[in-house]
């Protein structure tokens, strides 16, 4: 029998990240933004991913891609001394 992927909506998902970042990295206004926006995007990959008919193995090697391709979206907005606190904190542990 299959496993059925269950998942909050990705806007949920992509609301709660970018709150807990931006408590946690001290993020204004228009950066909380952006990273919601970023994590928003990876939460919707994720979820097609998930839901595709990929084996294992292909449905991992593209979770792995996406997530390189949200930390390379975080690495250009936030600021260095953010980014480096947040890849610190096992990049995206922190946030977990």
């Amino acid at each position: 029998m299959a496993v059925v992927y269950h998942a909050a909506a990705p806007e949920q998902r992509a609301e709660r990240l970018s709150q807990q970042l931006s408590k946690q990295l001290g993020l204004d206004v228009a950066t909380t933004a952006r990273v919601k926006d970023a994590a928003l995007l990876r939460a919707q990959k994720i979820d097609a991913i998930q839901t595709g008919t990929d084996n294992n193995k292909a449905k991992n090697t593209a979770l792995q891609a996406n997530a390189q391709e949200f930390k390379a979206s975080l690495k250009a907005i936030l600021t260095p001394e953010q980014f480096a606190k947040y890849a610190t904190h096992g990049g995206g542990k922190l946030a977990e």
